[in-house]
């Protein structure tokens, strides 16, 4: 999502257009942008986990219900990662909300990505733990978003539904 061809560096991706509702654009998420830049590692932990932006507000089209269950060792990682990629300069695009779409999220009704925020530590799932390491690994993936807890298939996501909105198709 925060790449325009789907490679790094996570430069900002293509815009999310989702007909008469609005056009998202995924941020650079490398040192360059305003994202990185300015969050500290808890609210980006949060942006991450919670879906909740650095500055309180509820994200769109962040998978995390996916992510919240990452482990605290793992998202530490992450973080560093992201802070540790060369630092891209591209313009951050403020979401385009239509008339139907400022509708939407200002009556509550466009699904954002908030969850509760977590009270205790997430431990690590260790390779040695075998099916739950698979799980764990099928989880931030993304798989289970698409293809259901049980992988059966039939589980269409809101970041699916906007990438398919898009034009993005899915192999």
């Amino acid at each position: 999502c925060h790449s325009p061809e789907g490679t790094l560096p996570l430069s900002g991706g293509q815009a999310f257009h989702m007909g008469p509702i609005a056009d998202l654009y995924p941020p650079n998420l490398t040192p360059g942008g305003e994202q990185l830049a300015k969050a500290s590692d808890a609210q980006l932990a949060r942006a991450i986990r919670d879906g909740v932006t650095g500055e309180g507000h509820a994200m769109l089209i962040m998978p995390s219900d996916a992510y919240r269950g990452m482990s605290d060792t793992d998202l530490r990682d992450l973080i560093g990662y992201l802070r540790s990629q060369p630092a891209v300069t591209s313009a951050d695009t403020t979401h385009q909300y239509k008339f139907l779409g400022t509708v939407l999220v200002g009556l509550g009704m466009f699904p954002t990505s908030v969850q509760p925020a977590l009270r205790d530590a997430v431990p690590d799932v260790l390779p040695s733990a075998g099916l739950e390491y698979g799980q764990y690994q099928a989880r931030m993936s993304g798989c289970i978003q698409c293809h259901g807890a049980a992988l059966h298939g039939g589980n269409v996501s809101k970041v699916n539904i906007a990438a398919i909105a898009d034009g993005h198709t899915f192999a």
